[in-house]
């Protein structure tokens, strides 16, 4: 044992700064915010993300990791093997103490690093694309589920009863993460030859597109017409100015399905009613998800959705996220002295710690 490792518990919490001990990974706000070990001592996490066996299945690479494994299948005890031996070896030799998200658990058992834990209650991931096959299956019209239907609450339940309960009585459990940078926003949903990523995509829907062309049925329908019906004041005749639609009563419009399913960026009117919409969404999508996760785990830190920091998230959109999650969990590809009024800002909207995903 060096001298630098007996200065940590067996967390990789700093021994020299100790807090209570509760027995799970939790927040302290002293000088500054701080993660804290079950054992009750500061930790700072600096981890990786993306540990997944399929990065070292690819056609470039396989050839190089079956010799080194014995085997390029997952399944195979041969690979797991030399797949957890590698990945142990980088975080030491890297100076690593956390798997980040994106880092299949069950592939570790039994974990002996805190860990970041993946549950995705809405396939809207930023890199997702409507097509086959595999991971980029996502962001289909199906995925912006109308969060205000009893189906949706069903499905966080599903969800957190297959993905939380059994890690939930993990000690080394830093947290639960959900989706990555998701689309909230036009923005976020447009087509584009580049990004940030680098990567070509057409264009994604978003949850205001979807649920205001959904049926009489549709409970998500029913909010987004009162929620046009108070912001035009009751006024149909405003409304249909505004859309240049001919709807005779906010009634009507309750049952007309696939009515408007483009966005039109220069109608002010059309971005303010989509925009109170949305955070009315995110809303019940955030606190009917952080509920089920409660049901099996009412102990550890939710992280929540990264939000893309690279791009322009409402500051509402962060609030949301403040209220609803016990830090906000961002992203953003660049120093810090890029990133530094980003997250300076989403530390005074909402005054909770800033985790960098």
């Amino acid at each position: 044992m060096t001298q630098e490792t007996a200065q940590l518990d067996r967390f990789g919490g700093w021994k020299a700064r100790s807090y209570e001990a509760t027995g799970a990974f939790r927040l302290q706000r002293d000088d500054r915010w701080w993660l804290v070990t079950p054992e009750g001592h500061a930790f700072i996490s600096w981890g990786m993300n993306h540990v997944m066996p399929m990065m070292l299945t690819g056609e470039y690479n396989r050839e190089h990791w079956g010799a080194e494994f014995g085997s390029v299948d997952p399944a195979d005890p041969r690979f797991r093997q030399g797949f957890q031996a590698r990945v142990e070896s980088d975080l030491r030799e890297l100076g690593m103490n956390t798997l980040g998200t994106h880092s299949p658990v069950e592939y570790y058992d039994p974990i002996r690093v805190p860990f970041v834990h993946n549950v995705r209650f809405a396939d809207i991931c930023h890199y997702m694309e409507p097509v086959e096959p595999g991971m980029r299956l996502g962001n289909r019209e199906e995925d912006f589920w109308d969060v205000f239907a009893p189906e949706f609450e069903q499905h966080c339940d599903r969800t957190a009863r297959e993905l939380v309960e059994p890690v939930a009585a993990s000690e080394y459990l830093l947290g639960y993460s959900m989706a990555d940078c998701p689309v909230f926003t036009d923005l976020d949903a447009a087509a584009r030859g580049n990004n940030v990523y680098g990567a070509i995509r057409d264009g994604v829907p978003t949850w205001p597109r979807r649920l205001r062309n959904l049926g009489d049925d549709a409970p998500g329908k029913a909010v987004y017409v009162e929620t046009v019906r108070r912001l035009h004041r009751d006024d149909i005749a405003g409304f249909n100015a505004a859309y240049g639609t001919e709807f005779e009563s906010f009634a009507r419009l309750q049952t007309a399905t696939g009515w408007r399913p483009a966005v039109d960026q220069n109608n002010a009117a059309e971005l303010r009613d989509n925009h109170d919409f949305l955070l009315q969404v995110v809303d019940r999508y955030y606190a009917t998800a952080v509920a089920a996760i409660r049901r099996y785990d009412r102990t550890h830190l939710i992280l929540g959705n990264k939000l893309n920091g690279n791009t322009t998230v409402p500051d509402e959109i962060v609030l949301l996220a403040g209220r609803h999650m016990d830090l906000i969990f961002y992203q953003f590809y660049g120093r810090y002295a890029e990133q530094a009024d980003t997250i300076d800002k989403y530390a005074e909207l909402t005054g909770k710690p800033i985790f960098n995903g």
